[in-house]
């Protein structure tokens, strides 16, 4: 998608031309396997700015498959109709038009029966322990267990543009056993879901979308623990704090509100 859409308010997700990394990442960081956990920065969690217009990408996801976009403690899915209606609502507004269709675009997967890439998990983080403002208390089984779900999803799933895959600029999809191609926001959902699956609470991860050195925008996966938002990433073998990955933020998602988009203060 060109800079005059993302200016907009509809920042489409471009594939990025970089090849995935297998043994190293922007900042050449170590891997949190090898210690008790990554080591704590000055600004440990990515400071929220002000309000932000939500990619059109997840809103339409929201639309098709509201189990995605539930806020902490709702479960049960008795407003999945009022989470389509914010999404459409929250798009209209955004596109200065009429509401968009949330059809299926051809060889697109989604709804709660959408599967996961088939990869054997560690033991489950059943029972996780936050801390007294949501974030996750993590253990080096808990380290293991992510680092397991990053290493698995980047090997699992080939990069493809969704113009490719699906004939549009920008479409949020989590990734099956039987279609293992997609790009970064694919990466991100399938790495959440399989967290989730794992145990992880779903209020302590979110997404957020960012600058690449080669200036393409990009999503990726915030986990947020008691040593900062760490990010997974399609992009790289190493899990790491938002700032130290090379990337100049744009906006990030506030964990456990999913409509709730800000910009990241400068770094």
């Amino acid at each position: 998608m060109d800079e005059e859409t993302f200016a907009m308010g509809k920042p489409g997700l471009l594939l990025t031309t970089a090849l995935v990394l297998v043994g190293g990442d922007l900042t050449h960081a170590r891997t949190p396997l090898q210690h008790a956990g990554p080591e704590r920065t000055p600004t440990p969690y990515a400071p929220e700015d002000r309000a932000a217009a939500p990619p059109e990408g997840f809103l339409v996801l929201c639309e098709r498959d509201p189990a995605e976009c539930r806020e902490s403690g709702e479960a049960d899915g008795h407003d999945d109709d009022a989470i389509r209606k914010q999404a459409s609502t929250i798009e209209w507004r955004d596109a200065f038009g009429g509401p968009a269709s949330a059809a299926f675009p051809p060889g697109a997967t989604g709804g709660p029966s959408a599967g996961i890439p088939p990869v054997h998990l560690p033991s489950p983080a059943g029972g996780a322990p936050l801390t007294p403002t949501g974030a996750l208390v993590m253990t080096a089984e808990r380290w293991a267990l992510v680092d397991h779900v990053n290493q698995s999803v980047n090997r699992g799933i080939q990069m493809e543009s969704d113009q490719a895959q699906y004939g549009q600029a920008d479409y949020w999809n989590i990734q099956s056993g039987r279609d293992e191609h997609g790009d970064c926001e694919d990466y991100a959902l399938t790495k959440r879901r399989q967290l989730i699956v794992a145990g992880v609470p779903p209020e302590v991860l979110s997404f957020g979308i960012v600058r690449t050195p080669w200036n393409e925008l990009h999503a990726v996966l915030i986990l947020t623990t008691d040593q900062g938002d760490m990010i997974l990433d399609n992009l790289s073998a190493w899990i790491l704090h938002w700032d130290q990955t090379g990337y100049r933020w744009v906006e990030r998602q506030t964990p456990g509100q999913p409509f709730d988009w800000r910009t990241v203060e400068a770094s």
